[in-house]
């Protein structure tokens, strides 16, 4: 009976991650179904954006540093420098957006959903290592000090207004016992 205890909450959170990833798959299938039809639905943009880098390729071979006759404007000065702190910032975030750009280019799904799920593996080991007491934890705790195996504290709670009946009940059974 005590395997059966133990084990039914294990597998009612089994049960509830095996949910959770399967909402997971179907909102993710969701959205790549989304994703591809948006791109079949570009395929005219896309072929008039090939034709025409074909065709500006084809006229930057013809005549180099100008467009139609038309010679390039100089370059402007130099912009601002930023301070020191923008450029701190500037390289942190150069740095940290490169490689989390191609961290998320290369994930199958989108970071939020790991994330989240990670929050909820982070949560479900909470629960299984404090709530159930599979780890770090003895019976002895629930056991009163000094108290003995056979002797059993009896409380009843049923609503009567009669003050003291815990008390007889509890004497009546001793006396049973006896």
């Amino acid at each position: 009976m005590h395997a059966i205890e133990s084990i039914g909450p294990l597998l009612g959170i089994i049960a509830f991650v095996g949910l959770a990833v399967l909402a997971f798959l179907i909102f993710q299938q969701a959205r790549d179904i989304r994703r591809l039809r948006e791109w079949a639905g570009r395929a005219p943009e896309r072929a008039e954006e090939a034709a025409g880098a074909v065709q500006a390729a084809a006229e930057s071979r013809r005549e180099p540093g100008t467009v139609e006759g038309v010679e390039e404007a100089p370059a402007t000065g130099p912009a601002e420098a930023p301070s020191r702190l923008g450029a701190a910032w500037a390289r942190v975030t150069g740095t940290l957006g490169s490689r989390l750009a191609e961290v998320d280019r290369r994930l199958p799904v989108d970071g939020r959903y790991l994330l989240a799920a990670a929050a909820l593996a982070l949560a479900a080991a909470a629960v299984l290592t404090s709530g159930f007491g599979l780890v770090g934890g003895t019976s002895e705790k629930h056991h009163r000090k000094g108290a003995s195996a056979g002797a059993q504290q009896v409380a009843v709670l049923n609503g009567t207004s009669v003050p003291g009946l815990a008390a007889r009940v509890e004497q009546q059974v001793v006396n049973r016992r006896a």
